[in-house]
């Protein structure tokens, strides 16, 4: 993995991930609480499961400050979900 530099910073390790089929509110609770707002703001039905999304994420950001902050486990994602 390469080095990441931004504003004089190096950033030793980066993480990519890339939800198939998501759009940008999949990645919010609003699919979940109001699927037709969420269908007119983003311009059409996302391809992911809304579920799917939302768990898979949540259990993302979990281990990955459950690994960086607390030193607990591995964290290595897949690139796709």
């Amino acid at each position: 993995m390469l080095p990441i530099r931004r504003r004089g910073q190096t950033f030793a390790e980066v993480y990519n991930v890339h939800f198939n089929g998501a759009k940008h509110l999949s990645l919010t609770d609003l699919p979940l609480y109001s699927p037709f707002l969420t269908y007119l703001l983003q311009g059409g039905k996302a391809d992911i499961d809304k579920y799917y999304c939302i768990e898979s994420m949540n259990r993302l950001v979990l281990q990955f400050f459950d690994y960086t902050l607390k030193g607990l486990g591995d964290f290595s994602p897949i690139e796709m979900y």
